[in-house]
C-alpha cells in the first residue's frame, strides 16, 4: 500500500491505461494466485477513496480469486452491489485509485471488515506455515524411561488430553489425571482415547488439582508434573512449598529445548518463563541447571553465551556487567562448559558477525546454550522461533526433584509432546 498519497497520486495522468475503474461500491483489491494488493481506505464525508499499489503481479488475476467474497457475502447483512470487479493492472508498480460516492454506512462497514480481515491474516509475510515436528533427540532419549508416571493437573480439556493421548502412544509415560473425572471422561472419549487402564482422581476444583499433584510428587507417586487446564502461577506457587520438599540444591529455572527440523541440534533459551528479572546469583543457579540438561541430551561440554544488548561491558547495560561477573564465576567454579559474556544475539550465534567484530572465543558465533538476562528476552525469542520459523519449543522447569512441564495455552500438541520428552529425559 501507498502511504504518501502525493507521490501516489502525481504519476497518475501517465498511469490511466494501466487499471480499470471500480464500479461505484467495490472494494479496491487485487488478489492472484502470486499476489494479495490490498488499498487502504480514507473515508470523506460522502466518498471512499481507497489508493494502492500492486507490489506483485505474476499471474493475471480472474474471477476465481475472488471466490472468497461469495463465502462471505452469505454472513453479511449486507451484499455489495454491484459485486466488486478486479482490476486488470500488469505491470508492478502501477497505482490505482477507486472512490465509492455516496457510500452508506452499512456499506463502509462491510468493505471495512474485509479489509480488516486480510490485514490481519495476510500481511504478516513472515508468519511461518511450517508444521512443527517434534526432533528425534528428545524422543530417542525419553524412549530409555518407559512407563514414567505422570500427574496431569487439571485435565479434563482437549488440548492436555491430546498431548497426553499423542505421550502415552509414544510409550513415554503412563498418565494420572487429576480433575473432573466426567470431563476427563467426555475429553477421551471425544478424542476415542482409551483411558479405562489410567487412575482418575476426581477434584472438580480448578485450583486445588494442583494440591493433589504436589502431594503425589511429594509421596513418589508420579515423577513429573505436567500443567493441564491450569493458571501456571496457581500451578507453581503449590510445588515450590517447602512442605512438599520438592526443592533441590538450586532454584528452579526453565529451559527452552529449540529445534526446526527432526534431526536438528538444539538451541537451548533459558529462562524465558519463569525467572523474571534474575540477579547474578539466580542466573549462576539458571546456569548449573541448563549446564546440567545439556549433559543429560549429549552435549558433553555446553557452549554457554551469556546475552546483552552489547559485546561491551558497559556500566550503564546492567546485564553486561552480569555476564562479566557470571563469565569469572563459571571458571572459578570450573563448570564443566564454555561460558562467556557479555555477548550480544549476532554475535553468539554468527561466525561471520563474530569474526567481523573481532570477537574471539570459544562460544562466540556457536553457541549451544542462550542464557538471557530476563524473561522478556527469553520469552521474545522462543515466540519468534515458533511464529517466524516454525521452530518446535520444548520447554519444561528443572533445578527441583520433579520436572514440572508448564506449556502455553496456545501451544500444538507436537510441542506439548516435545516438552513431557524434554521432562522425561530430565528425570534422574
Amino acid at each position: 500500500a501507498v502511504k504518501d498519497t502525493d507521490k501516489a497520486t502525481s504519476p497518475l495522468a501517465n498511469l490511466v491505461k494501466t487499471f480499470e475503474v471500480i464500479p461505484p461500491g467495490a472494494a479496491a483489491i487485487i488478489i492472484t494466485p502470486n499476489a494479495i494488493s490490498i488499498g487502504v481506505p480514507i473515508i470523506f464525508i460522502s466518498k471512499n477513496a481507497t489508493i494502492g499499489k500492486i507490489t506483485s503481479c505474476e499471474t493475471k488475476p480472474t474471477k476465481k480469486s475472488l471466490g472468497f467474497f461469495k463465502t462471505l457475502a452469505k454472513s453479511c447483512v449486507v451484499k455489495p452491489k454491484p459485486r466488486p470487479s478486479i482490476i486488470n493492472a500488469k505491470a508492478n508498480g502501477a497505482i490505482f485509485v477507486t472512490i465509492s460516492i455516496k457510500m452508506t454506512l452499512s456499506a463502509h462497514n462491510y468493505f471495512t471488515i474485509i479489509l480488516n480481515k486480510f490485514i490481519y491474516t495476510k500481511n504478516y509475510k513472515m508468519l511461518s506455515d511450517k508444521e512443527i515436528v517434534c526432533p528425534n533427540n528428545l524422543l530417542n532419549k525419553a524412549h530409555k524411561k518407559k512407563g514414567v508416571m505422570v500427574g496431569i493437573v487439571n485435565a479434563g480439556k482437549p488440548l492436555p488430553m491430546l498431548s497426553v493421548m499423542d505421550a502415552v502412544n509414544e510409550n513415554l509415560i503412563i498418565p494420572v489425571l487429576i480433575g473432573d473425572k466426567n470431563e476427563i471422561q467426555k475429553c477421551a472419549d471425544d478424542i476415542k482415547f482409551d483411558i479405562s487402564n489410567f487412575d482418575i482422581i476426581h477434584e472438580p476444583i480448578e485450583n486445588n488439582t494442583a494440591k493433589i499433584a504436589a502431594q503425589l510428587a511429594s509421596k513418589g507417586k508420579i515423577k513429573i508434573i505436567v500443567k493441564g487446564h491450569i493458571h501456571t502461577d496457581v500451578l507453581m506457587k503449590e510445588v515450590v512449598k517447602r512442605e512438599y520438599n520438592l526443592l533441590g540444591k538450586t532454584r528452579l529455572s526453565h529451559i527452552w529445548h529449540m529445534t526446526l527440523g527432526k534431526d536438528d541440534t538444539p538451541l537451548i533459551i533459558t529462562d524465558g518463563a519463569l525467572n523474571v528479572m534474575p540477579n547474578v546469583k539466580t542466573k549462576m543457579h539458571i546456569l548449573k541447571n541448563v549446564v546440567n540438561y545439556s549433559h543429560r541430551i549429549g552435549i558433553e561440554r555446553p557452549k554457554v553465551a551469556v546475552l546483552s544488548a552489547t559485546e561491551e561491558v558497559l556500566d550503564s547495560v546492567q546485564s553486561s556487567l552480569d555476564a562479566k561477573e557470571i563469565t569469572e564465576l563459571a571458571k572459578k567454579e570450573n563448570l564443566n562448559a564454555d561460558v562467556f559474556g557479555p555477548l550480544a544475539f549476532d554475535n553468539s550465534i554468527s561466525k561471520k558477525s563474530a569474526s567481523i567484530k573481532g570477537i574471539k572465543n570459544a562460544v562466540a558465533g556457536q553457541a549451544d546454550i542462550l542464557l538471557v538476562p530476563s524473561v522478556e528476552t527469553g520469552n521474545g525469542l522462543v515466540k519468534m522461533m515458533i511464529y517466524f520459523m516454525g521452530a518446535c519449543a520444548a520447554g519444561v522447569v528443572i533445578g527441583g526433584k520433579v520436572p514440572v512441564v508448564i506449556t502455553s495455552r496456545s501451544d500444538e500438541a507436537t510441542a506439548r509432546l516435545a516438552s513431557m520428552a524434554a521432562a522425561v529425559v530430565a528425570l534422574d
